[in-house]
């Protein structure tokens, strides 16, 4: 607050300093950063570096014509099942391939695109990584509540792959709720700009 000169036959007027209090939302937006802290980040780019390259050579393995696939491709995938024993890649039922789909659509391409957009400080990385942790964090939960119901399996067996399946769901839901504050943060500093300047 502070308290304008009387003038000739005026009375003393009382005003608020809108200066102080713009400042402050606009510090507030400034720490609502839309990149995640450098622990965070390097986390998510070994996460997204990873399943970017699965996705790619084991993953979209079924959508590859017969005759095109590399010979690596195939090999690796004949070490996987041998050691695994994943039934999503001996008898895939009919919604893994939607999900194989999916991914080649969209999650193949955005975890490349979030390579980038991590060490660049893109502002979308949040929104990106809210629907690519969803969409990881819906298929994987699946896969697990699937291979959980297989009888053809012993229980070390069952275990090797919660081993690969859980991680992926562990990873998926921090990485969600983490922009999902990210993006609240944004959005409520974003509005609290509209109402100062409302104010002015």
């Amino acid at each position: 607050m502070y308290v304008k000169r009387r003038e000739k036959g005026k009375p003393i007027r009382k005003k608020k300093n809108r200066k102080k209090q713009n400042n402050m939302y606009k510090d507030d937006h400034a720490r609502c950063n839309s990149v995640p802290s450098p622990a965070s980040c390097q986390a998510y780019l070994t996460f997204t570096c990873i399943d970017h390259h699965l996705n790619a050579v084991v993953d979209s393995y079924i959508l590859w014509p017969p005759a095109r696939i590399p010979a690596f491709m195939t090999n690796l995938r004949q070490f996987y099942i041998a050691t695994y024993k994943d039934i999503f890649f001996i008898n895939p039922p009919a919604w893994f391939h939607l999900y194989v789909r999916m991914e080649a659509v969209y999650h193949l391409p955005i975890s490349a695109w979030a390579v980038y957009g991590l060490l660049t400080d893109a502002p979308l990385v949040p929104l990106h990584l809210l629907i690519y942790a969803v969409q990881t964090g819906v298929t994987t939960a699946t896969c697990i509540a699937e291979a959980l119901s297989w009888q053809g399996l012993s229980g070390s067996e069952k275990n090797a792959l919660m081993g690969l399946y859980l991680p992926y769901l562990a990873v998926s839901i921090f990485m969600g709720i983490d922009m999902f504050m990210r993006l609240s943060s944004i959005i409520h500093a974003s509005m609290r700009d509209r109402e100062a300047k409302k104010l002015n």
